[in-house]
């Protein structure tokens, strides 16, 4: 499936509607989902009464096929942990360019699996070439405190 996008609904315990919230597929990742594959995303609410929430309800919507042009899944090179960051580099497998900066979405995990939270960041290279690496780097400000371990997925966007 590809062209993922999530709705989400916050509520109280007295089922109160907190927010509403919408993600896209710059925001979901990989943009391509094999069966039986898993995504990454989040859903931006813009509400501090966030933390008032008990419930969340998601709709999701997909469209089925193989290519999200323009937006192309990228590889993780290689990432570990240095220090109080996470560093790595993102690989352009593809037979063409990506021609706008790659994101990296990480989804930070405790020691038995529960996940804390997600987040993404940008690596600095504007382009990436085919078979071309780029580095990433996610500093301790975004990890938080603790990211024990931690699933990473990349994607670029090229335009027209």
């Amino acid at each position: 499936m590809t062209n993922i996008a999530a709705a989400a609904s916050a509520y109280a315990d007295d089922n109160e509607l907190i927010g509403r919230g919408k993600a896209g597929q710059a925001l979901i990742q990989p943009v391509v989902v094999a069966p039986g594959g898993d995504a990454i995303g989040t859903v931006g609410f813009g509400t501090p009464r966030l933390a008032e929430a008990v419930r969340f309800a998601f709709e999701v919507d997909w469209v089925a096929g193989t290519s999200a042009d323009p937006f192309y899944d990228l590889s993780i090179a290689s990432a570990s942990f240095e220090g109080d960051r996470i560093v790595g580099e993102v690989r352009n497998q593809l037979a063409r360019p990506v021609t706008y900066y790659a994101s990296v979405v990480y989804a930070c995990l405790s020691q038995e699996g529960d996940l804390l939270y997600v987040e993404a960041v940008f690596t600095d290279a504007k382009s990436i070439d085919p078979g071309e690496t780029v580095p990433f780097l996610i500093d301790e400000h975004a990890i938080g405190d603790p990211c024990e371990l931690f699933v990473l997925t990349a994607e670029g966007f090229s335009p027209g």
